[in-house]
């Protein structure tokens, strides 16, 4: 969890610098985005060894594709009504990791401008 926390402050103070129309803009947001989405079903790989529960290949490939759909069914899976939680706990975590995007953001745009870095 903190690595996904470090991993939206460092994109956020990088794209601080880049232009948005510029292609290292979207290939630094696709190479970040797919980190994020290799350690989280990362996360879910270890969780259902933990759980001994088993993990088919066919919700593998969905956790990778469908992402947005597989997570919930894997957590109702493994956890029943406690999935509630647990997506819960996931939509908190989802919104400390945009604030940590933006304020870092935010906070290496006001530093870049202030040293005349960012015009």
């Amino acid at each position: 969890m903190i690595t996904l926390l470090v991993l939206a402050a460092a994109n956020g103070g990088i794209i601080a610098f880049l232009p948005e129309e510029s292609a290292a803009f979207d290939i630094i947001e696709f190479a970040a985005g797919l980190v994020m989405l290799i350690l989280i079903t990362s996360w879910c790989y270890y969780d259902a060894v933990q759980r001994q529960i088993p993990l088919s290949r066919g919700m593998r490939v969905w956790l990778v594709l469908f992402f947005a759909v597989a997570f919930p069914i894997y957590l109702f899976k493994s956890r029943g009504f406690g999935g509630f939680r647990g997506l819960a706990h996931a939509a908190v975590f989802l919104c400390a990791m945009v604030g940590t995007l933006f304020l870092a953001g935010v906070s290496c745009s006001f530093m870049g401008s202030f040293f005349g870095v960012i015009e």
